[in-house]
């Protein structure tokens, strides 16, 4: 046995001898700096099994060569740790891990030998996909809505649908730029209002829909209804958004209003003429009987 392997073995015994490799939780495994596996820990044995003694490449990818951007071979050449992610069939089951190399070293610093942590991340990238299919579905439904569609993550914007770039003028990139500041889209009066209804909402409280006045890129006002919701998004609290246009509506209900109030006017002149028109009868009948009463006493005398 060489001097190298000597060491190696020491160290392999010292960390197995307390029981480190086996409680960190992730398949650990060392190779010699020829890729041979020199020791694995259960939890590797039990993801890959059990290949002391292989080359690294031919035990776990069945290849006759190093592996493309393997991490080991990376440590070897400059010394630095590496990640990459790998995926595997595992027991007719696809599973996802990242793998992280570092140098193993002797006491005056050369390396010796690398030792990769296998972390198995399948439940996570299930979960990355799913969420990116969720998501996927999410933008398909949100852009042939009517309204208009925002997700605002700590007083940025990270999402808009495309009801929100034809109405407001700006494109995506815009909304979702460093320097765009939400605030500028909502009228100066109507500010504070958002400003405190966000704050509250962040907060855990339901705010019921509003309505308020937005801003488009052209300076043009827009009468508005706002609903929001509180979302998970992005491994933070977000506000999701819904913004209804309702300036027509609005122009509607005005003109009704209008109307309503030249009716009103036209049937309060109405009803006092007629007022008028009964006085003015009751004063003709009573001017009759009187001329009548006349009349007699001028034909008795």
């Amino acid at each position: 046995m060489t001097e190298i392997h000597k060491t190696i073995d020491q160290l392999i015994s010292e960390v197995a001898c307390h029981g480190v490799i086996e409680a960190i939780g992730d398949g650990v495994s060392i190779q010699d700096s020829d890729f041979r596996i020199l020791y694995q820990n259960k939890i590797s044995r039990d993801l890959f099994g059990a290949h002391i003694g292989k080359y690294c490449y031919d035990a776990y990818a069945l290849r006759d060569k190093v592996c493309e951007g393997c991490p080991l071979y990376l440590v070897f050449k400059d010394g630095v740790i590496h990640k990459t992610e790998r995926h595997k069939d595992v027991n007719g089951s696809m599973k996802y891990f990242e793998v992280t190399a570092s140098p193993l070293r002797n006491p005056s610093g050369g390396i010796i030998a690398g030792i990769e942590i296998v972390r198995d991340i399948t439940k996570r990238r299930l979960y990355e996909k799913a969420l990116l299919v969720s998501e996927e579905r999410f933008k398909m439904l949100a852009d042939h809505s009517p309204n208009m569609i925002f997700i605002n993550k700590n007083g940025r914007i990270n999402y808009v649908n495309k009801k929100c770039e034809e109405v407001m003028g700006y494109t995506s990139a815009e909304f979702m730029s460093d320097a765009f500041n939400f605030m500028d889209l909502v009228s100066p009066e109507y500010r504070v209002l958002v400003q405190e209804n966000f704050r509250l909402h962040m907060s855990g409280k339901d705010i019921p829909q509003y309505d308020y006045k937005i801003i488009t890129k052209s300076g043009k006002e827009i009468d508005a209804i706002i609903s929001t919701k509180l979302i998970d998004h992005h491994n933070g609290k977000a506000i999701l958004g819904v913004i209804t246009d309702i300036t027509d509506q609005k122009k509607l209900e005005e003109e009704l209003k209008r109307r309503v109030k030249e009716l009103e006017e036209f049937y309060n002149i109405a009803v006092g003429r007629e007022v008028r028109m009964k006085g003015l009868k009751d004063e003709i009948k009573k001017l009759k009987s009187e001329i009548e009463q006349y009349e007699k006493r001028l034909s008795h005398e």
